[in-house]
């Protein structure tokens, strides 16, 4: 367990320095800040907007995720060919540890647009959607639904790199906006 702690806190150190973090906060904040803008000239569909905006939020991290996975790969690439990621005796440790700091920077983003779309809509238009409890349950299945998403692109970016994981996002992205519409 301790060497766990460290291999996170090494990660940790590693994307502090990197565009992961910045990007798993701006992608909400511009998401809140374009649906808000949407919403605005658009107020007879307000009843439409949260479905619309989780909706989205889904469809966009398959890309996110490519970047963030294909970026941190090349990133262990450069530093040294990856040998701690492969000969290390507890290579799954390694691993596991870049999927769980993954993971908290996927749940601080959705965290962030669900607080940021709660209170920005409540304050722009004096509704509230939802109770607490519920922004909650749907950012738990928001990230357990990326869940396999970062293991699998992260699985990608180490085999076959950065680039065929962007592109399977991206292609997940596009499947997951067409599942939202009539057509899915």
């Amino acid at each position: 367990m301790r060497s766990f702690v460290c291999y996170l806190s090494a990660d940790g150190i590693k994307t502090k320095r990197s565009p992961a973090l910045w990007m798993h906060f701006l992608v909400p904040v511009v998401g809140v800040f374009l649906f808000l803008i949407i919403f605005l000239f658009q107020q007879n569909k307000i009843g439409q907007a949260p479905t619309a905006f989780f909706g989205c939020m889904l469809a966009a991290f398959p890309v996110l995720i490519g970047i963030v996975t294909g970026l941190s790969a090349e990133q262990e690439a450069e530093a040294g060919h990856s040998q701690e990621l492969l000969f290390h005796p507890s290579r799954l440790q390694a691993l596991f540890s870049k999927v769980v700091l993954f993971l908290l920077l996927g749940s601080m983003a959705l965290f962030l647009a669900a607080f940021g779309f709660s209170v920005s809509f409540s304050a722009a238009f004096h509704i509230t959607f939802f109770a607490v409890s519920t922004y909650l349950s749907l950012i738990l299945v928001m990230l357990l639904c990326n869940l396999f998403t970062y293991i699998f692109h992260w699985f990608l970016s180490l085999r076959f790199g950065k680039n065929v994981s962007i592109g399977v996002g991206i292609v997940e992205s596009i499947l997951g906006m067409l599942l939202l519409t009539v057509l899915g």
